[in-house]
This record gives structure tokens, C-alpha cells and sequence, in this order.
């Protein structure tokens, strides 16, 4: 879409109001429907209008290619145009909170470092190697958990055969028979060996997200990733999920970075990280 919008003003000798008007509605709506806040749309495109309108863009020699560069100033800026660097150390273990309005990219970064997305430039690095040099499959596999918002499970395998899976593609050994140490993943997580049997898409939602968990522990990794895992959840079960996560980081020595929209979640963790138009930044 924006290709289409650029191809129209591109090389136009003349550009008036209503040309200007008609490019940044459809830049919004190009925003919105890419479910960015609609706050920050709203404040995107005041920011060109007004740079557009006060440099006497439309009366210069080129002001299709005046104005185009003015929005690509202004996406990069949206995007983070600088680099954010953080400084902290926290002691592992720990929970760190992804937090930032709806379209901020949240989501895209949490697969961004899952290696479910790769990035457009930069690196995301494990133990100081690039994961792209790990092997994504590799580093997914052998190296984090991924929890997902709406569980992401085989609905015709039961919880245990569930577990199962996640154990048999992983290249880190299994300390032990596999499904003693499925069930043990299981009943912390608050599922019995009845609800182990029977299949997933029998359960309730709190009680699938449970597998999830489980499922993600299974293959003896440290570093867990999970996107809104209580965002499908009533607040008690909301609390139970997060009371395991606490378990899992302050007794079990594992990181658990998650997104969430819940501030009462988020004041729960060891440490927040918002992002903002691109940019993370520590929330002192």
C-alpha cells in the first residue's frame, strides 16, 4: 500500500492541499490496519502535515519526492531512528515484562529474539554467538521455550503426548524416563494424571496454557519467551500462570521474558521494559 501511495506522488510537478490530504489518509488507514495505536497514527501523521505544510514543500520543483521523503523520515522515527541502549544487570533469575501500547511491537520483537521472525538488519545474540550462526531451527529448538497466547497445541494429542513432542525434537538430553519427567512437568503445573491423559482441547483455557508451560520446560531450557500468556484468561487464573512463572524464575533459575497489556502483571515482574516508538527503554 505504501508503495502504491509513494508511485502516485513520485515525479508530480505539483502537489496541492487536497493531494496531501488524500496521501495521508491513506497512510493512515495503511497504519491502522496494520493494528498500530491509533494514538500514535494520529500523531504520525499530524507530524508530517505540519512539516509538509511549513517548508513550503508544495511549491518547490520536486515536491512529490520532497513530501515521500518527509514520511520516511517520519517511519523511521516512528521505527526508532536512534539506538536505545539499556544498562542493567539484573540477577538471574529473573522476569522481565515487554510492555507498550497495542501496535507497538511488542509481538514482533518477542519473535524477533524467539527466532520466529528474523530481523531486517542487526543481530539477536545467545551467549554472545549470533543466533543466526546457532541455526534459528537450532536455537528454537535446543535453547528457549516459546508460550503462546493461544496455547498453540495439538488438539488431538493429549497433555502428556503434548509434552512428549516438544521432548522428542530437541538435541538436549533428557535426564531420566521421559514420561515420569512429563508427568512431573505437568503435575507442577497443576495438572493431574487424569487431565494428563485426556486431550487438550477437552481442557479449559487456564488448564491448557498449563501444557503450554509445561511443554516449554520440556526440553531443559532457561530462557522462556511468552506472548500475553494470560491475555485469553479470567484474573484468578491469570494470577495462578504468573504464580508459576515466579516459581519457575525465582526456584527453577529460569528467565522468563513476556509481553503484557496488564499493569497489575507487569508490577509483579523483577524488571519492565517498555517500548515506545521503536525504542526500549527501562522503566525505573
Amino acid at each position: 500500500r505504501f508503495q502504491e501511495i509513494t508511485r502516485k506522488l513520485r515525479g508530480k510537478a505539483r502537489i496541492t492541499e487536497s493531494d496531501l490530504k488524500e496521501m495521508l489518509r491513506e497512510v493512515k488507514l495503511a497504519l491502522l490496519e496494520a493494528d498500530v495505536n491509533y494514538k500514535i497514527v494520529k500523531e504520525f501523521i499530524a507530524n508530517i502535515q505540519e512539516k509538509a505544510l511549513g517548508q513550503d514543500v508544495m511549491k518547490s520543483l520536486t515536491p512529490g519526492q520532497q513530501v515521500i521523503k518527509i514520511v520516511k523520515d517520519e517511519m523511521i522515527e516512528l521505527l526508532g531512528g536512534t539506538e536505545s541502549k539499556i544498562n542493567f544487570t539484573p540477577n538471574p533469575p529473573t522476569i522481565i515484562m515487554l510492555v507498550g501500547l497495542q501496535g507497538s511491537g511488542k509481538t514482533t520483537l518477542l519473535s524477533i529474539l524467539s527466532a520466529l521472525e528474523e530481523p531486517k538488519s542487526g543481530s539477536i545474540k545467545y551467549e554472545g554467538k549470533d543466533i543466526r550462526n546457532i541455526g534459528l531451527e537450532k536455537y528454537r529448538r535446543n535453547k528457549i521455550g516459546i508460550i503462546f497466547q493461544n496455547y498453540n497445541l495439538i488438539n488431538h494429542m493429549t497433555s502428556i503426548q503434548n509434552v512428549f513432542v516438544a521432548m522428542g525434537i530437541t538435541d538436549n538430553n533428557i535426564p531420566g524416563d521421559m514420561r515420569i519427567i512429563a508427568k512431573n512437568l505437568l503435575k507442577f503445573v497443576g495438572i493431574d494424571n487424569v487431565k494428563a491423559r485426556r486431550q487438550v482441547n477437552r481442557l479449559s483455557g487456564g488448564e491448557q496454557q498449563r501444557v503450554a508451560i509445561a511443554r516449554s520446560l520440556a526440553t531443559d531450557v532457561d530462557l522462556l519467551f511468552a506472548d500475553e500468556p494470560t491475555g485469553n484468561l479470567n484474573q484468578e487464573m491469570s494470577d495462578e500462570i504468573v504464580k508459576i512463572f515466579e516459581e519457575l524464575a525465582h526456584k527453577h533459575n529460569k528467565c522468563i521474558i513476556m509481553v503484557t497489556h496488564s499493569k497489575e502483571i507487569a508490577d509483579k515482574s523483577d524488571c519492565i521494559l517498555c517500548l515506545e516508538k521503536g525504542l526500549l527503554k527501562l522503566n525505573e
